[in-house]
């Protein structure tokens, strides 16, 4: 094998390697030797070849260290390095919390190897290297660069379609969330916000369950093929803030889910004075105007100026395809409709006639709200914002209101619930502010 020879009379097999050209300068060398203390060929062809990956390993992370290597590629290299050692690349904070056998085992196995400080073997053998921050997209864009096995085989078309399984939930994540987080400092909380959002337009109709549920579990994925990437034992990988999210929206996704209504008790709970007092402002009284409407939470949201009523002889808002520096669609033209504003729906946009600059267009209400609400025990754990819809509707049923005038004030398609063309005049909106009024919240 090219490689090997040997020397000395007792025939003990000398490794030889030749240094890359990109190592050289580093290295000072153009080829290095290593003794494999062996006469038995087949067991200095096994020598060579874990010699060679460690001084890869070794050259690399070498050379990293004199370049302007990013802090993801730094890391990835040390833990190779350590991996080709025979070693569990841990942090400088990891090893702080080992026991002092096995510090001190890592420190006798460098010296045995003759590694000097600061060397690049011990800066991967003692943790030199700390785990890369990198943002959400940062990784969600990374991942062709660290997996092109996945997609090198791929036609251009195939590649973005594999490309988007990491890029579609991480921009649904920030836009949602409303910020691009560290990655590896994403909590529990966070995640169940993104997933209660989703859960919410799926229950408005805007999203498919199954759509929802993909996107979890691609984010999922992508916290384990990061930390796979970077080199860290799979059996040590930290738990993923999404597992185990999925259950809600895979009921949804095969049609057995009941889209959850918020209980009366809740309602009056949240609409309670000063309940919402450490709520901000626009988000508080969104959630009033939802509860005394039976809007989608976008319909409310996105509420251009010009769409709000209120010196009307009945105060409304109008819900209607925009153009211009507010421009919007609906979900339908069943949506098309205008929205008498009674009790607390009314005082709520007296407070903001010209809508919601916050989170018109953002996305990012149904998160934060789910999670104030969740937090202070307003709702029950397996119900979000997006019930409030579905409990106007109930409230409209009990109060004896039919199908059809449910359907008109909701914004539904009053020919699909006939099951036949419509003919005659659609509800009015004095016709709509009765109802609105029979079943108006009082707080207590």
């Amino acid at each position: 094998m090219d490689g090997l020879f040997q020397r000395g009379k007792k025939g003990k097999y000398t490794a030889r390697l030749q240094v890359p050209v990109q190592f050289q300068k580093t290295v000072g060398k153009k080829e290095v030797w290593q003794a494999t203390g062996t006469s038995n060929y087949d067991d200095a062809i096994e020598f060579r070849v874990t010699w060679k990956r460690e001084m890869h390993a070794q050259w690399n992370a070498l050379l990293a260290g004199k370049q302007n290597v990013s802090a993801k590629s730094r890391y990835q290299l040390s833990a190779e390095l350590a991996a080709s050692r025979g070693e569990i690349y841990r942090t400088a904070e990891e090893i702080a919390d080992m026991g002092v056998e096995e510090i001190l085992g890592r420190i006798e196995r460098l010296q045995a190897n003759a590694d000097q400080p600061g060397s690049a073997a011990a800066q991967a053998i003692l943790g030199g290297v700390e785990l890369p921050k990198m943002t959400l997209m940062e990784v969600a864009e990374s991942m062709p660069e660290r997996y092109p096995e996945d997609w090198k085989d791929k036609t251009a078309k195939g590649r973005r379609v594999w490309e988007s399984r990491w890029l579609r939930p991480a921009d649904k994540f920030i836009k949602l969330i409303g910020r691009d987080p560290e990655f590896s400092s994403i909590d529990r909380r966070s995640a169940v916000a993104f997933r209660d959002a989703l859960k919410d337009r799926v229950m408005e109709e805007d999203y498919r369950a199954e759509s929802a549920k993909k996107e979890l579990e691609n984010l999922n994925g992508l916290w384990k093929r990061h930390h796979e990437a970077l080199g860290v034992d799979p059996e040590e990988i930290p738990p993923s803030p999404w597992r185990n999210l999925f259950s809600p929206l895979s009921k949804l996704a095969q049609g057995d889910g009941q889209k959850l209504e918020i209980p009366l008790e809740n309602l009056q709970r949240i609409i309670a004075p000063r309940a919402l007092s450490r709520m901000n402002q626009e988000a508080r009284d969104i959630s009033y105007v939802l509860i005394e409407t039976g809007a989608r939470q976008s319909e409310i949201t996105d509420l251009p100026p010009n769409s709000i009523h209120l010196d009307a002889e009945i105060p409304h808002v109008e819900i209607k395809k925009e153009s211009g520096k507010f421009a919007r669609n609906i979900k339908n033209k069943a949506a098309k409709r205008k929205i008498p504003l009674v009790g607390m729906a009314l005082e709520a946009m007296r407070r903001h006639p010209n809508g919601f600059p916050r989170y018109r267009g953002k996305g990012t209400f149904s998160a934060a709200a789910n999670a104030f609400l969740h937090e202070n025990g307003l709702l029950p754990e397996v119900v979000t914002m997006g019930g409030s819809r579905h409990s106007f509707e109930k409230r409209m049923q009990n109060a004896g209101f039919n199908n059809e005038q449910r359907g008109a004030m909701m914004g539904h398609s009053i020919k699909r619930i006939r099951g036949r063309e419509v003919y005659g005049n659609p509800l009015s909106l004095e016709e709509k502010l009765a109802i609105a009024d029979a079943i108006k919240l009082t707080p207590v």
